[in-house]
């Protein structure tokens, strides 16, 4: 998976990831929805914060 960080919006993200159904790993319910094999992800994640730390101030990638 490629994913990129920003520290403008303070994000971690990934875009057109193309994950794959491994039906022998898969419960019985997702293996009965053999016509899906494949999907494409994009998603965001933000702010990314560091919550061990008091206030939980923001992280930012350098």
């Amino acid at each position: 998976m490629k994913v990129h960080a920003s520290d403008k919006g303070n994000v971690v993200g990934f875009s057109k990831q193309e994950l794959t159904l491994d039906t022998d790993r898969s419960s019985p319910l997702c293996s009965s929805a053999a016509h899906i094999t494949s999907a494409t992800v994009t998603a965001t994640y933000g702010p990314i914060v560091d919550s061990s730390v008091k206030h939980s101030p923001k992280v930012f990638i350098s």
